[in-house]
C-alpha cells in the first residue's frame, strides 16, 4: 500500500510542470512500480546497487537543498517566533504537537520492514542493528535541517498556504525552475523508497506463506532466493489500487489497524518482559524497556491524532 502513495507523490510533483492528466499520473506510478519490480526479480545485487546509488544521491541532493535555502541574507530568523500561537489554548498546543509527531511515524515503517530481509543481509542481525542506528541518526539530522531551512525561508503563513513546501521555498532561490528541481529530487527519493518497500514487502508475504498464513505458492523462491510469486501478487495488488484509486482508503484503514496492533502488542510484551523478568540474549534490559515505552508513546500519539 505505501508504494501507491509514493508513486502518486512522484506523479503529483511531475504534474506541476508537465500538466499530466489523472490517467497519466496513474500510468507514471504503474510504470515506476513495474520497472523496479522487474529489477528486483531479475537480480538482487543490481537492486542493491541501485538502492545504494539512489540513497547517496538523495542525501546529497537534500544537503544541497538545505545549503541553498540557508544562504545568509535570504531568510529571516523571525519566522521562528511563536507570536501567532500566543492565544492558543494548552489543548490546541498539544494537538499541534501530536499532529507534527504523526508525520514522522511513517519512518518507523522502514525499521520494522527491514527485519524481514535480515536473513539475507551479510552479517545478519549485527548489520541490521547498525543500519537502523546509523539510518535513524542520518534521517533525523536531515529531517531537522530541512525543516529548519524551510522555516528560515518561509513564514508560517506561507508554509500553511501550500502542500508543496519544498517548491515554494526553493522558488525564492531558483525562481521558476524550482518545481522541476524538486520533481527530480522526488523521483529519486520515490524510486529508492519504492524499491526498498518492494524488497521488504515481498519477503513479508513469503514469510507469511512459510508460516502457513498465506498459500504455500507465495513461499517459493527461485535459485537466487527471490520470492517471485510474492512479487507478482504484490504488483497485481498495487496496480489494482492505483487504477481504481481505492488505495487511499485501504492505506488509511491498514495504517490505523497496524498501529493499533503494534501498540497493543508492544504494551503486552513490555508487561510480560517486566513482570516475568525475561532475559533476551543480545538485548540489555534498560534500553529494551526504553525502546518499548517510546514505541508505545508513539503509537498512542498516532492513534489519538487519527481518531480525534
Amino acid at each position: 500500500l505505501p508504494l501507491n502513495a509514493l508513486g502518486d507523490q512522484l506523479a503529483t510533483y511531475l504534474g506541476i510542470h508537465q500538466h499530466i492528466q489523472q490517467l497519466g499520473e496513474k500510468l507514471a506510478a504503474i510504470v515506476l512500480i513495474l520497472l523496479l519490480g522487474a529489477l528486483d526479480m531479475w537480480n538482487m545485487k543490481a537492486a542493491d546497487r541501485f538502492q545504494i546509488l539512489f540513497t547517496a544521491i538523495k542525501v546529497g541532493a537534500l544537503l544541497l537543498l538545505i545549503g541553498l535555502l540557508l544562504i545568509p541574507g535570504k531568510g529571516n530568523m523571525q519566522n521562528f517566533e511563536m507570536s501567532h500561537t500566543e492565544n492558543w489554548s494548552t489543548f490546541k498546543l498539544i494537538g499541534a504537537f501530536v499532529a507534527a509527531c504523526t508525520g514522522a511515524l511513517g519512518a518507523l515503517d522502514g525499521w520494522y520492514m527491514l527485519s524481514h530481509i535480515t536473513p539475507e543481509v551479510k552479517g545478519g542481525v549485527k548489520t541490521v542493528k547498525k543500519a537502523i542506528v546509523w539510518g535513524l541518526l542520518i534521517c533525523t539530522g536531515l529531517y531537522l535541517l530541512t525543516a529548519f531551512a524551510y522555516q528560515y525561508i518561509l513564514t508560517p503563513e506561507e508554509m500553511g498556504s501550500t502542500h508543496l513546501v519544498a517548491v515554494k521555498a526553493l522558488e525564492k532561490e531558483l525562481g521558476g525552475i524550482a518545481p522541476m528541481v524538486i520533481a527530480a529530487l522526488v523521483l529519486i527519493s520515490t524510486s529508492s523508497c519504492v524499491n526498498a518497500n518492494l524488497i521488504a514487502s515481498s519477503r513479508l508475504i513469503a514469510s507469511a506463506a512459510d508460516q502457513k498464513m498465506m498459500p504455500a505458492v507465495f513461499a517459493k523462491r527461485n535459485k537466487k532466493n527471490i520470492p517471485i510469486q510474492a512479487f507478482i501478487l504484490m504488483l497485481i495488488m498495487e496496480i489494482f489500487f492505483i487504477l481504481t484509486g481505492s488505495y487511499e482508503i485501504f492505506l488509511e484503514i491498514s495504517v490505523h489497524a497496524i498501529w493499533t496492533f503494534i501498540t497493543m502488542l508492544t504494551a503486552g510484551f513490555l508487561y510480560v518482559y517486566i513482570t516475568k523478568k525475561l532475559d533476551l540474549p543480545g538485548f540489555k534490559r534498560t534500553p529494551m524497556i526504553i525502546a518499548c515505552s517510546v514505541l508505545i508513546l508513539f503509537g498512542i500519539t498516532y492513534l489519538i491524532n487519527a481518531f480525534i
